[in-house]
């Protein structure tokens, strides 16, 4: 190490014991400081989330769902949950029920799509999105049941 940089970090240890040494609490169980401790301890965190992060999370949260060899994008309907999507404007959506329970898939709007009831185990219905924009929906069936499909 160079001397002005093991000099900086023989200070700061020093500061550093004679901080955590001058303390009132009268009892510890920290093992003694050393050098290289109190030079990693100064560091800054590198775990901090970053804006690029953040903006590739929400990127990925709205990736465009992979239409199926039917060339329909599957919105599978299983475990009491209604998916989220995206798809392109013209996308063909087929929801599929995996449930053991029978559900619906019904536009907030009440005038976008609305299955009716899809039979347990296979109950298929599509749809094909023409208009650009997030519409929510949910289960008839089960109200707390919610998803969204964004239309791009």
């Amino acid at each position: 190490m160079q001397p002005i940089r093991w000099a900086i970090v023989t200070s700061l240890a020093g500061a550093l014991l004679t901080v955590a040494c001058s303390s009132d609490d009268t009892t510890t169980d920290a093992p003694p400081t050393t050098g290289t401790t109190a030079a990693t301890a100064t560091s800054a965190p590198t775990s901090a989330a970053t804006p690029a992060a953040a903006t590739a999370a929400a990127k990925a949260a709205h990736a465009l769902s992979t239409p199926g060899a039917d060339g329909a994008v599957q919105a599978t309907i299983s475990g009491g949950k209604l998916p989220t999507l995206a798809v392109k404007v013209g996308s063909v959506v087929a929801f599929v029920n995996q449930d053991a329970l029978a559900h619906t898939a019904t536009s907030d709007d009440g005038s976008t799509f609305d299955s009716q009831s899809l039979a347990p185990s296979g109950g298929t219905f599509k749809f094909t999105a023409n208009k650009a924009g997030t519409f929510t929906y949910a289960c008839s069936i089960h109200p707390d049941m919610k998803g969204s499909i964004t239309v791009q």
